[in-house]
């Protein structure tokens, strides 16, 4: 039912001169640990990047690595190239940078979208929405083109245009660290300390 995808490219996708998904905690990278969870509950797990070469000889050959059709839009290049080839009929985005999502909070957020009026269900955290960790459909592609064309490649203008569920309660044992993102090198030592005082477990 689930197509997992990692969004893994542009300028920012560095910290300390390493991408974000190859960053270590402890002795696996995000990205180990993003395939890992990932692969829980997807049908397909796709990567979408600007330099397959750099993820290929680190993904088993099940993984699909593809590249944006739309250069140079951001984020927006790679939803549109993950809507568009997605097999599933859910698409779960994760950002390069979040060593720490959920496939029982994916899991959660599809069996409440329920209703085929949605685009999409989306976390909100302490009131702020979270589309890198949310589930969209096939049918926010059409709004995402749409912005496209128009040159507006912003996330709050996509929140407005699609119709999506806010998830915002949220079962006990779902840790709402889940949307935490690797951002600065002071976001990757929180990270690392989680990871190192067990308050986290990539194993899990």
């Amino acid at each position: 039912m689930i197509t997992g995808v990692i969004l893994a490219g542009g300028k920012k996708d560095f910290i300390n001169g390493t991408r974000k998904s190859f960053l270590q905690l402890n002795d696996r990278t995000v990205l180990d640990y993003q395939l890992k969870e990932l692969g829980k509950v997807s049908r397909e797990v796709m990567i979408v990047t600007d330099d397959p070469r750099a993820f290929l000889p680190n993904v088993p050959p099940t993984v699909r690595i593809i590249t944006d059709f739309y250069k140079n839009i951001g984020v927006f290049g790679g939803m549109h190239a993950a809507f568009s080839l997605a097999k599933a009929p859910y698409i779960w985005l994760a950002g390069s940078g979040m060593p720490f999502i959920s496939s029982s909070a994916a899991e959660y957020m599809v069996n409440q979208l329920g209703s085929e009026r949605y685009e999409g269900a989306i976390p909100v955290i302490d009131g702020n929405p979270y589309p890198l960790h949310g589930i969209y459909t096939q049918k926010a592609l059409l709004s995402l083109n749409q912005l496209i064309k128009k040159g507006d490649f912003s996330m709050a203008s996509f929140l407005k245009k699609i119709t999506w569920l806010p998830i915002r309660d949220w079962p006990e044992d779902i840790s709402k660290k889940f949307v935490f993102s690797i951002q600065t090198k002071a976001d990757y030592e929180t990270a690392k300390s989680e990871i190192s005082t067990n308050k986290i477990s990539l194993l899990g």
